[in-house]
């Protein structure tokens, strides 16, 4: 079973523009079934959100956090329910800054949107701390998608925000062997223009009956997560056999499973690279070679990207 979880968003309790109240009407009204508060360097909001959506908004499952803004990148904390003290942080070694996070409750910790436009522009949203140990990073936040005019003039390839970069980082760290998961960020502030951008999408088991924000995080601390916007790619992994196929989301348009070719590309930490041509409908089979670690599948319609699946490893 996939649910939908949005894992980055702001309100007036740090530099958003929306209460409490109406980012969470917001996030009714469109459906999410996770949401994730996490205002910058502060946990003010949490008890207020809390109450609000277990009067108001009972289906909707909430996600406590912060998003870590300093001057050498922004870091989310899931869980995490108090803020901390990182006036000593050394960019050089940001592992301590980790670790006092996990103290403050954080369970799994991402980096946000690590290649926008950093200094002297939009000072500390580049990420730019050196991290030596890459098994205390959870997941990249691959694609943000809050760069969005309210002006429709302005089209949306005007502003930079580093996301192919994003997707390449992680799957370089993929390919390393690096355990991480992909996640969007629609990174609220204001209520966002009706696009087609990515979301994210959690695998989770059915019987599980943990509330749906606790099923996100241990999908997150499996690399059972996958963006996309459009249709879900299913992966079924046995031994070097992969067999794939896809199903409707029901976001935007792909509440059906739409006609036409696109295209598969599997990147293997080998360097070796498919690209199959494939219907929706249809369900694949792949094979792989004995010494290989890990694979990352994206799905293509002509030249653009519309989704990337979970990452797969063997070792």
């Amino acid at each position: 079973m996939f649910i939908r979880a949005e894992c980055h968003n702001h309100t007036v309790h740090s530099d958003g523009f929306l209460t409490v109240e109406q980012l969470a009407a917001y996030a009714d009204e469109h459906k999410f079934q996770v949401l994730a508060l996490t205002d910058h360097n502060t946990a003010s909001g949490h008890a207020e959100m809390e109450n609000f959506i277990s009067k108001k908004y009972p289906s909707l499952s909430l996600i406590k956090g912060i998003e870590m803004t300093t001057y050498y990148g922004h870091v989310l904390g899931l869980g995490m329910t108090k803020m901390i003290d990182f006036s000593n942080l050394d960019p050089s070694r940001p592992e301590s800054l980790f670790r006092d996070m996990r103290q403050a409750g954080a369970r799994a910790i991402g980096l946000a949107h690590p290649f926008c436009v950093g200094a002297p522009i939009m000072v500390g949203c580049r990420f730019d701390m050196q991290v030596n140990d890459w098994t205390q990073i959870d997941y990249i936040e691959v694609y943000n998608t809050s760069a969005q005019s309210q002006d429709p003039m302005v089209p949306d390839d005007a502003f930079f925000t580093g996301n192919e970069q994003a997707v390449n980082l992680w799957k370089e760290k993929v390919f390393q062997g690096y355990r991480l998961a992909a996640v969007t960020g629609k990174d609220i502030h204001q209520k966002p223009k009706e696009l087609p951008v990515f979301v994210t999408y959690c695998e989770v088991d059915p019987e599980d009956t943990r509330p749906l924000g606790e099923q996100v995080i241990s999908a997150i601390l499996a690399q059972k997560t996958m963006v996309t916007k459009g249709p879900l790619i299913i992966l079924e992994q046995k031994d070097l056999q992969v067999h794939v196929h896809f199903e409707k989301s029901g976001y935007q348009k792909w509440d059906r499973l739409l006609e036409g070719t696109y295209m598969l590309r599997i990147s293997e930490n080998t360097g070796n690279i498919r690209n199959q041509e494939v219907q929706l409908k249809n369900h694949y089979t792949f094979e792989f070679s004995q010494g290989i670690r890990s694979a990352v599948f994206e799905l293509f319609d002509q030249n653009e990207r519309i989704a990337i699946a979970r990452p797969l490893y063997w070792r």
